[in-house]
C-alpha cells in the first residue's frame, strides 16, 4: 500500500461513484475498480457495499476513509515543512553574539525583521560569554542553514559588529589583534 492508493481511495470515498472518480484521477473505471480490489484484499475486507445505483462506504470504509485522511494530510504537511527547511524557509537558526554587539540597535531591529519574514525559521539567540569569545571585540556565530535568509541575518548581525569593533578599536587607540 502506498499514499497514492491512499489518496485513489479516498477520491473515490468522496464521489461514491467510480465513474466520476475514474474521471477525477485520470483513469479509465476498470482500472480504479481493480485498484480498489486489491485494496479490499490487502486489508481483508470490503470498504464499499456495492449498490444497483452506486456505492457507499462499508463500516469498515467509513474509518479506513477517517485514518486514510489522516495519514495522506500529515504526509503532505510533511512533505511540505520538508521542502521549506530544504528551501530555507523554514527550520532553526542558531546565533551566538557577545555581549557588545547584543547591546546595538541594528542587532535587535534585525532580529525583530528577520522573524517577521521568516516566520517558520525557529531564530536561537545564544549569548556568548568571554570565554567562548576569548579576545575578539565582536563575535557572531551563526549556524542552521546556509541560504539567503542566514545571510541577511548575518550580514545585518556583521554590520554591528564592525560598529562595536569601530567604537572599541577607536576608545583603545587602534585594534589590537
Amino acid at each position: 500500500m502506498d499514499i497514492r492508493r491512499l489518496r485513489q481511495f479516498l477520491v473515490v470515498a468522496d464521489e461514491l461513484n467510480f465513474s466520476r472518480a475514474a474521471a477525477r484521477l485520470h483513469l479509465s473505471q476498470p482500472a480504479l475498480s481493480q485498484l480498489v480490489h486489491a485494496l479490499e484484499a490487502e486489508l481483508g475486507g470490503a470498504l464499499f457495499e456495492r449498490h444497483a445505483r452506486g456505492v457507499t462506504l462499508s463500516q469498515a470504509g467509513v474509518v479506513f476513509k477517517d485514518e486514510a485522511f489522516d495519514l495522506v494530510t500529515r504526509f503532505d504537511q510533511a512533505l511540505a515543512r520538508t521542502r521549506r527547511v530544504t528551501h530555507g524557509d523554514a527550520g532553526r537558526l542558531h546565533i551566538g553574539f557577545n555581549e557588545l554587539s547584543g547591546q546595538h540597535r541594528i542587532f535587535a531591529e534585525s532580529i525583530q525583521r528577520f522573524r517577521t519574514e521568516f516566520p517558520d525559521v525557529a531564530l536561537e539567540i545564544i549569548p556568548l560569554t568571554a570565554h567562548d569569545t576569548s579576545g575578539f571585540v565582536g563575535v557572531l556565530n551563526v549556524s542552521g542553514p546556509v541560504n539567503r535568509f542566514t545571510a541577511q541575518v548575518a550580514s545585518s548581525c556583521l554590520v554591528v559588529l564592525s560598529l562595536v569593533a569601530r567604537k572599541v578599536t577607536t576608545s583603545l587607540g587602534g585594534f589590537q589583534a
